[in-house]
């Protein structure tokens, strides 16, 4: 969860506000769990207390010493690193999300690439 929506006022809300950036950061977080097969932080019991004060003291996780070679080569790791700023304007856009991954798939030996999906009347 973002740090803006474990604690709103922190970052200048009234309250709970729901965003796309916040969107963004989960996403990082969870191709992060997708690549590794480990939760954020490498602590499979790590308890909701712990994992909510590491969030909001700006701890994330650590890169993989074989980031290249499970998955995080090619940008991905960068991009999700921008996923979890902690200012939420300087995340990325969805779009840009999606042409990173786009790119880093082109390139990957071990998945072969799938079908192009087309979304009619959605936006990036």
């Amino acid at each position: 969860m973002a740090p803006e929506l474990i604690c709103p006022q922190n970052y200048g809300f009234r309250g709970l506000q729901l965003s796309m950036e916040g969107d963004i950061y989960a996403f990082g977080m969870v191709v992060y769990e997708i690549v590794t097969g480990v939760r954020p932080f490498g602590v499979e019991n790590l308890g909701v207390e712990d994992a909510i004060r590491k969030v909001l003291e700006g701890i994330r996780p650590v890169e993989p010493e074989n980031a290249e070679t499970i998955g995080f080569g090619r940008g991905v790791w960068k991009l999700v690193e921008e996923c979890w700023k902690e200012d939420r304007m300087w995340r990325p856009m969805a779009g840009a999300v999606r042409k990173c991954l786009t790119v880093a798939a082109s390139w990957s030996l071990a998945i072969p690439p799938g079908p192009t999906v087309v979304v009619s009347g959605g936006q990036d």
